[in-house]
């Protein structure tokens, strides 16, 4: 091979090596808690990962990749990592470890090592039994006593997969169908990699829209920027019992929110325009909902607003007409927990709810309690 040949190849083999180096542990995890800060836990997930294939001794990296884990419901391997964190470091450097992996195993129905894990939480937290910690404890272990008793337990319901054009590989939720017209909110992002890391600079939730024509839904489309401003997160929507209004949840960012109402008339949205009296600055206030009980009509939503149970609560607020609502309530102690309740429907007298507190399998779990305003039941 000629001198010169060598010597090229060999400058140019250095730069390659050079280039995939400069890539270092710091590049991945900049990227990474960006991401993170974005809520786009699975992209924050793959920066994190890369990092640790240079880097896996790390301990303050390997938390990180265990919440964005946890956080992206890849449930088994945060328990691994959480269950690798808690034998290193006993809870010293990172307090939530064990409660973490205590979480993780029972939303993967692993409930006899969960419930040891439980266990030791108790006794860790059992000088300050009032504390949310030692309730938790208390509680998790009692269900997760439950959920091994009821492995067995199941219901006639087949569930199915809608399937394309409306799902896609991203996020949908909160579907709500309209006479022909199924209304949802979706996570999708314009740019991203291969490994679903996303590209977008604005990484928001919107109110799609697809109408069912001979038994087949169209491709989805976004609802106009009246409903879905751009740089907001839009999502939850839902109609009044009348057809006329449409309310839905609009968030600035990831820790608060407020809900809105848009007119629909001939054929048209009209201005969107924020609940007073319902919404609280500063707040959570979102998942509206609205349902007839008897002769009046509601508003049920979710919100982590003071004078609740703890953290997400479900209220609600009577509809007087001309979008005013009298002053919301709180739904009571039969149906919040120190923990969260969230997505209210309400439909024939039957209030149904998900909640990371009453017994249950693990993670939200769908509860029902019959009943109405200010009178229900305890959850089922």
């Amino acid at each position: 091979m000629n001198p010169t040949h060598l010597f090229l190849l060999t400058a140019i083999s250095c730069l390659i090596f050079n280039l995939a180096q400069a890539q270092s542990p710091r590049h991945f995890i900049k990227w990474a808690d960006e991401s993170y800060a974005d809520g786009d836990y699975y992209g924050a997930g793959v920066y994190y990962e890369k990092a640790m294939a240079k880097d896996s001794l790390d301990i303050q990296l390997l938390w990180k990749y265990a919440n964005a884990l946890r956080l992206s419901n890849q449930y088994a391997k945060a328990a691994w990592y959480y269950a690798k964190i808690y034998k290193k470091e006993r809870g010293t450097l990172f307090p939530e470890s064990a409660f973490w992996l205590a979480v993780m195993q029972k939303n993967t129905g692993h409930y006899r090592g969960a419930i040891k894990t439980w266990k030791k939480l108790e006794r860790k937290y059992k000088r300050k039994k009032s504390s949310y910690y030692y309730r938790k404890a208390h509680q998790e272990r009692a269900s997760c006593t439950w959920a091994n008793e009821h492995l067995t337990d199941s219901v006639p319901v087949t569930v199915r997969n809608i399937g394309k054009p409306v799902n896609s590989y991203m996020a949908e939720f909160g579907a709500y169908l309209k006479d022909s017209t199924l209304y949802f909110s979706t996570l999708r992002a314009k740019k991203y990699g291969d490994n679903r890391e996303v590209y977008d600079t604005r990484y928001t939730t919107q109110i799609f829209q697809s109408e069912k024509k001979g038994g087949l839904y169209a491709p989805p489309k976004a609802i106009d920027t009246t409903i879905n401003p751009t740089g907001m997160h839009v999502a939850n929507g839902v109609f009044n019992a009348a057809g006329t209004g449409f309310y839905f949840s609009r968030c600035p960012d990831l820790k608060t929110c407020g809900i809105w109402m848009s007119k629909w008339q001939n054929g048209r949205w009209g201005q969107a325009i924020e609940l007073e009296g319902i919404n609280k600055p500063g707040t959570m206030t979102t998942q509206p909902m609205m349902a007839r009980v008897n002769d009046k009509e509601y508003l049920f939503f979710a919100s982590d607003r003071d004078g609740g149970e703890g953290k997400m609560d479900i209220w609600y607020a009577l509809a007087k007409g001309n979008n005013q609502f009298g002053k919301p309530r709180n739904a009571g102690k039969t149906i919040n927990s120190p923990d969260d309740e969230i997505t209210p429907w309400y439909n024939n007298g039957k209030l149904y709810f998900s909640s990371r507190w009453h017994y249950g399998y693990g993670g939200f779990d769908i509860f029902r309690s019959d009943g109405v305003p200010g009178n229900f039941a305890p959850p089922l």
